[in-house]
C-alpha cells in the first residue's frame, strides 16, 4: 500500500511540476549612448527616440507580458491528487486502521465548449491591441521629435538673423561714427546707434537661449537632459510638399489610431466568445485505486461529474460582453469620424500657412529689403537720420522673423497632417530636410 501511494504521489508530482516551456529569464534592454557630438540629422533623432524613449520601452515590456498571458491562456487545468481514508480510528472493530479503506484518486477537469481556444484567441488579440498601442505611441514620439527638431531649426535661423542684425548694427555704428567725426551729424546719433546695437546684441543672446532650450527639449525625448549635438542639420526655408486632401484621406486606414479600433472590436467579439464558452459545463474525471486494509485487496474506482446548467448559464456575462462589443463598434465609428475631422482641419491650417509663407516671400521680404537698401543709401547722402536707418533695419529683421515663424508653422502643420494620415515621418520630407545641408550663419 505504501509503495503504491508513493508511486502515485511521485507520478502526479512529476506531472504537476513539468514545465511545458523552458523558464524564461528577464533580459534588461541596454543600449549605449549614440547621440552624435556635432551635427544631428532628423533620421538620427528619430532613431535615438526609438531606442531610448521610456514610453516606448514601457510598451515593449508590456508586449512581452502579453506573450506570457498567451502562454498562460493555453495551459490545461492542473490535475488534483485526492486521498480518501475511511473506517479508521473508530470504536470496536474499527479501532485503528485494520478495517480502513484508502482511495488514491487523480482528478482532471476537461474543459468543453472550446474554452481554451477562446482564451488563447482573446489573449492574442489583447496582445495585438498593445502592438497597436506601441505603433500609436511610436507615431506620437516621432511627431514630437519632428516638431522639436523643427523648433531647433527655427532657433538656429533666428540666431543667424540676429547675427546678421548685429553685423548691420556694427556697420551702422561705424558709418554714424564717421559722419560724426566729419561733423556732418550730431554726436547724439552715435549714442542712438550704440543703444540700437546693444539691443540687437541682447536679441542675439535671447536667440541663443532659445536654441539651448530647443536642443534640450529635443534631446530629452531620448532621456538626455544635456544634449551632445551642437547643431541640427536642415534648411527650414524649403517648402514641404503634402499630397491633396483626398489622397491623405485614402491613407487613413494605415493610421494606427484607425487600426486600433478594428483590433478593439475583434477583442470584444473574442471576449463575447469566451463568455459563451463558459455556458458549456466542464467535465471532471476522477480515477484511482482503493485499498482494503482488512483483506489487502485493491480495486479501481472511476467517477465522472458534469454540472447541470439549469439556472446559471452565464447569461449576464454574455449580455454584458455583447453590449461592450456594440459600444466598441460605436466608439470605432465616432473615433474615425474625429480623425477625418482633424485631418480636414489640419489640411486647412497647412493651406493657410502655405499661403501666408508664399505671400511673405513674394511681397513682404522683398519690400522690406528694398526699403532698407533705399534708407541705407539715402543715409549716406544725408536724406535720412539714424533713427530712420535703425527702423528700416528692425523692419527687415522682423520681416525675416515673420517668415521664419511662417515656415515653422508650415512644417509643423505638415508633420501633423502626415501623422494623422499614418505616413511614416522618417521616410518623407522631414528626412529630406536633413539631406539639404546646414543653413549658413
Amino acid at each position: 500500500m505504501r509503495s503504491l501511494a508513493l508511486f502515485l504521489f511521485m507520478g502526479i508530482w512529476g506531472i504537476a511540476c513539468w514545465p511545458p516551456f523552458a523558464w524564461s529569464q528577464d533580459i534588461k534592454l541596454e543600449a549605449s549612448q549614440e547621440e552624435p557630438k556635432g551635427l544631428l540629422e532628423m533620421k538620427q533623432a528619430l532613431r535615438l527616440a526609438l531606442l531610448f524613449n521610456p514610453d516606448l520601452e514601457g510598451l515593449a515590456w508590456e508586449i512581452r507580458a502579453r506573450d506570457a498571458r498567451i502562454l498562460q491562456a493555453g495551459l490545461w487545468p492542473n490535475p488534483e491528487l485526492e486521498l480518501d481514508l475511511q473506517d479508521f480510528a473508530g470504536s470496536g472493530d474499527f479501532n485503528g486502521v485494520s478495517q480502513s479503506q484508502a482511495t488514491f484518486q487523480l482528478n482532471q477537469k476537461i474543459e468543453l465548449g472550446g474554452k481554451r481556444k477562446a482564451r488563447k484567441r482573446l489573449a492574442a488579440l489583447r496582445k495585438d491591441q498593445v502592438n497597436w498601442d506601441y505603433a500609436i505611441k511610436r507615431m506620437e514620439v516621432f511627431r514630437e521629435v519632428a516638431l522639436a527638431f523643427i523648433e531647433v531649426l527655427d532657433a538656429q535661423e533666428r540666431i543667424g538673423y540676429a547675427q546678421e542684425l548685429v553685423r548691420l548694427g556694427e556697420k551702422t555704428l561705424q558709418a554714424v561714427s564717421d559722419r560724426v567725426d566729419a561733423g556732418k551729424v550730431s554726436p547724439i546719433e552715435k549714442v542712438k546707434a550704440n543703444v540700437a546695437l546693444a539691443s540687437t546684441r541682447m536679441k542675439l543672446d535671447q536667440a541663443q537661449t532659445l536654441l539651448d532650450t530647443a536642443r534640450r527639449r529635443l534631446s530629452v525625448l531620448w532621456e538626455n537632459p544635456s544634449p551632445f549635438f551642437t547643431r541640427a542639420v536642415g534648411r527650414l526655408t524649403d517648402l514641404p510638399e503634402v499630397a491633396p486632401l483626398e489622397t491623405l484621406e485614402s491613407k487613413l486606414q494605415s493610421n494606427p489610431y484607425w487600426m486600433r479600433w478594428s483590433a478593439e472590436v475583434e477583442t470584444r467579439q473574442a471576449a463575447l466568445d469566451v463568455e459563451r464558452s463558459k455556458a458549456i459545463p466542464d467535465l471532471i474525471l476522477k480515477g484511482g485505486v482503493r485499498h482494503f486494509e482488512e483483506t489487502e485487496d485493491e480495486t479501481f474506482v472511476f467517477n465522472m461529474t458534469l454540472p447541470l446548467q439549469l439556472f446559471d448559464r452565464n447569461q449576464g456575462s454574455i449580455e454584458a460582453a455583447r453590449y461592450r462589443k456594440f459600444k466598441a463598434e460605436a466608439d470605432q465609428r465616432a473615433s474615425r469620424s474625429r480623425i477625418r475631422k482633424r485631418l480636414a482641419n489640419a489640411y486647412n491650417r497647412f493651406s493657410l500657412a502655405r499661403t501666408t509663407v508664399v505671400s511673405l516671400k513674394k511681397h513682404l521680404l522683398p519690400g522690406a529689403q528694398r526699403a532698407f537698401e533705399a534708407v541705407q543709401e539715402g543715409y549716406r547722402f544725408g536724406k535720412f537720420n539714424v533713427l530712420d536707418l535703425i527702423d528700416s533695419q528692425k523692419t527687415l529683421f522682423q520681416a525675416k522673423l515673420d517668415y521664419v515663424d511662417g515656415m515653422t508653422a508650415l512644417h509643423k502643420s505638415a508633420i501633423e497632417l502626415k501623422s494623422l494620415a499614418g505616413i511614416p515621418l522618417a521616410d518623407l520630407e522631414l528626412e529630406d530636410i536633413s539631406r539639404k545641408g546646414v543653413t549658413a550663419q
